[in-house]
């Protein structure tokens, strides 16, 4: 018998029936476009941050660089005012009477946040047509489902009614639907702050204090006494041989704990405002001082775009409630800004013998316009 074809043979058998038992095992575990679907559905969940609690968020609004440093971004954006663009002087009045000083206020929270929720109370105005009002909400308890915003503060995910709330994002990623926090780095400098103060100040109360060191020959207990009444705001007698001295710790004066709060006071500033130059200028002439501590411009527009996307979204809203088709626009712009850059553009054009549309015009600068009597 030839064993050595019996092998072979076998061999290239057992090699078939594996190679067919792998090809039907790929064939069973294969997926349907209905078993992805489900598949899709069950683990595509919502990817909810881990929010600081209020608590922690009244620590850090306590420190006062970050008080100032957020006032001073927030100004930037609090001294212009929106401006509506509508045929209709009534609409146009009420829907710029929206956004007032608190209100503005509170959308400027959502860079810190990095996610803000927006309530609309519809109200009946001008016997025709209902108005938002807008009422900030816990965004803790609300939460995206494929870019659809959802409620959950009965511990489930809710619909919420068309055109009752909308939302915004600061620096919202793929993988950060939530936006990015400018509480977050600033939570860990404001720990690191509260707890270096604690420690200098229990230092400071411990050992601050200069100690009364007394040499005597005689009754020591009859000189602590004498100390003792000494310190509580009576007179002493001494002694030719009793010494008192005054000792306090050496070293303290030369500690780098002012060095410390500096640098996070720094790094607050910066995350804040911006990294242009330094935010915190500690000399020179007044113009410098004025250079150095302006809003960053990218910042701003950042802050102002937020703004201007929950403009957009109650005039779509608005205009969607109440059947309105007319062309309305609104933005966020300042009233004593001419925007120079944009005048000389236009003034450029005029000089190259082309004239603007008073329409354009009047939009633009937020003038009104007359032609020239020749």
């Amino acid at each position: 018998m030839n064993y050595k074809k019996l092998y072979a043979a076998a061999k290239k058998k057992f090699s078939k029936n594996s190679d067919n038992k792998k090809k039907e095992k790929r064939e069973v575990v294969k997926l349907t476009s209905k078993h992805k679907d489900v598949l899709t559905n069950l683990f595509s969940l919502p990817v909810s941050p881990e929010w600081l609690d209020d608590n922690e968020i009244d620590k850090i609004n306590r420190d006062s660089t970050v008080t100032s440093s957020v006032g001073s971004r927030k100004a930037a954006t609090l001294k212009k005012e929106i401006f509506v663009t509508c045929e209709n002087e009534v609409i146009k009045e009420n829907l710029e009477g929206i956004f007032d000083y608190d209100t503005l206020d509170s959308i400027l929270d959502t860079p810190y946040q990095g996610f803000g929720v927006f309530e609309q109370n519809w109200i009946q105005k001008d016997d025709l047509n209902y108005y938002p009002r807008l009422v900030e909400r816990d965004y803790k308890e609300f939460e995206l489902h494929k870019d659809i915003l959802k409620y959950v503060g009965n511990g489930l995910a809710e619909d919420i009614a068309p055109y009752k709330a909308i939302h915004a994002t600061y620096k919202a990623k793929y993988n950060k639907p939530y936006g990015q926090a400018i509480y977050f780095p600033l939570f860990w400098l404001i720990e690191f702050k509260n707890a270096g103060l604690e420690f200098w100040i229990e230092l400071l109360e411990r050992f601050g204090t200069p100690w009364v060191i007394g040499k005597t020959e005689g009754n020591k207990d009859d000189l602590a006494d004498e100390i003792y009444n000494m310190l509580g705001g009576d007179g002493a007698v001494l002694d030719i041989e009793d010494s008192l001295d005054l000792k306090t710790i050496s070293g303290l004066e030369k500690s780098n704990f002012k060095e410390i709060i500096e640098y996070i006071d720094d790094q607050i500033r910066q995350i804040v405002l911006g990294g242009n130059l330094t935010s915190n200028v500690k000399g020179g002439s007044q113009a410098a001082a004025t250079v150095h501590n302006d809003i960053r411009e990218d910042l701003a527009k950042a802050d102002e775009n937020i703004v201007n996307k929950i403009i957009k979204e109650i005039i779509k809203d608005f205009k969607e409630l109440n059947n309105i088709d007319d062309e309305i626009t609104g933005k966020l712009k300042d009233r004593d800004d001419p925007n120079s850059e944009l005048a000389t553009r236009d003034k450029t054009i005029t000089e190259m013998g082309f004239e603007l549309e008073a329409e354009y015009i009047e939009k633009t600068y937020n003038v009104k316009v007359k032609a020239k009597v020749k």
